[in-house]
């Protein structure tokens, strides 16, 4: 059996052409790929928090965990003392 492979994606929402449209489709990148036969067969996706990355170099801050990323964005510029992490769609 062969080793599986950990990645990660991204949710994207491609912006409408008409911008009035308020009705934007949001997509993960991976089951994209995976209809397009571009991911290999053993592919895992490894889901994390947001903004998980800066627990390595903030060892030392507090943590707290906000619902979205757009909430942890924002918190961060007001409270920056603390690493914000957000569950996003976990």
């Amino acid at each position: 059996m062969a080793k599986s492979t950990q990645e990660r994606s991204c949710n994207t929402t491609p912006l409408p052409e008409d911008t009035l449209n308020t009705k934007a489709v949001q997509f993960w990148v991976h089951n994209k790929l995976k209809k397009s036969r571009e991911l290999p067969e053993n592919f895992n996706l490894l889901q994390c928090f947001f903004g998980e990355h800066l627990l390595k170099i903030y060892p030392y801050k507090y943590v707290a965990i906000a619902e979205s990323e757009k909430s942890a964005i924002i918190a961060n510029m007001i409270m920056p003392e603390l690493i914000w992490l957000a569950a996003g769609n976990l």
